[in-house]
């Protein structure tokens, strides 16, 4: 059992340096989009909740990560690096879900990559939505949202 032990230990590194074995990437830009309420998001410390004004008062809403692809190597673009996979998306819309009602807040297109696929949705509470628990909703992300009586 250990002569097992020492013939595959050096084979693992042989795979490794030759390429045969994955490598976790050096950064992973394929997390998917992350919303807050306000004018900013925070995409290293993603918001869990937010709080909505009250019916029919303004909101800004604020997401990053809006892209289609994945370019996760790290690479970026140049001579030698993978073309990027990755592309802004368009007409994202931003949806406030509250029990069996929805409406539609507003659809924008995502920023470039270099503005990290940044969107900023303005609009307003629906006057037909209730004070209480909602969810914002656009792509692929969710934020769970109380809105203010």
């Amino acid at each position: 059992m250990r002569r097992g032990v020492v013939v595959l230990a050096p084979l693992g590194l042989s795979c490794a340096l030759l390429g045969l074995v994955p490598v976790p990437a050096a950064r992973a830009s394929c997390a998917g989009p992350v919303v807050a309420v306000g004018e900013t998001v925070d995409d290293a410390r993603a918001p869990v909740s937010g709080v909505l004004p009250a019916p029919g008062a303004d909101v800004t809403v604020s997401g990053v990560g809006f892209h289609t692809g994945c370019d996760d190597t790290g690479q970026g673009a140049g001579c030698s690096a993978p073309a990027s996979t990755e592309a802004p998306m368009r007409d994202v819309e931003l949806v406030l879900q509250q029990g069996d009602r929805s409406w539609t807040l507003g659809t924008q297109d995502a920023a470039p990559r270099d503005e990290r696929y940044a969107i900023i949705w303005t609009g307003q509470v629906p006057p037909e939505a209730r004070p209480g628990p909602a969810t914002l909703r656009a792509g692929s992300s969710g934020l769970p949202v109380q809105i203010s009586g």
